[in-house]
């Protein structure tokens, strides 16, 4: 024991134990220095623990990356077809809406909004009167006061 620990009554004879097998998993050579040939890992902190062991990925086989192969292309081969369906669809909806607008005199801007499903809300940012005369009562009741 040192003199500080002397003079210091919170230290007993167990305390330079608990600094050295406090500081037993950490990997400092010196002030500020890392050692290199210490391993600074989850395991090495928690050797207690159990460790999970890694899943190495298991190669496929000739077979099933045939099999996959020709399950991408008949994927790819059916969103096309299905893109091809859409397009036609939207060239039929775009000539009804082009359509009905000259039948009705409006826009077809008009009809789109009309026709779209997404609700398209838009907060308008002018003053309305319920807010005006709450500003106008806030202002009566606060006339005296300093507003900081």
């Amino acid at each position: 024991m040192s003199a500080q620990d002397i003079d210091n009554p919170t230290l007993g004879d167990g305390a330079e134990q608990a600094t050295d097998t406090q500081d037993s998993h950490c990997a400092v050579a010196g002030e500020g220095q890392v050692d290199p040939n210490v391993e600074n890992n989850w395991a090495a902190r928690n050797p207690m623990k159990d460790i999970i062991p890694t899943q190495a990925c298991k190669k496929r086989t000739e077979a099933q990356l045939a099999s996959r192969a020709l399950i991408t292309k008949a994927n790819k081969a059916s969103r096309a077809f299905l893109m091809q369906d859409i397009d036609a669809f939207l060239d039929g909806q775009a000539n009804l809406i082009k359509g009905l607008a000259e039948k009705h005199s409006v826009k077809p801007e008009y009809i789109k909004k009309l026709v779209n499903p997404i609700t398209t809300y838009k907060k308008k940012r002018i003053p309305t009167l319920p807010n005006a005369i709450a500003h106008v009562k806030a202002m009566e009741i606060n006339q005296g006061q300093i507003n900081v």
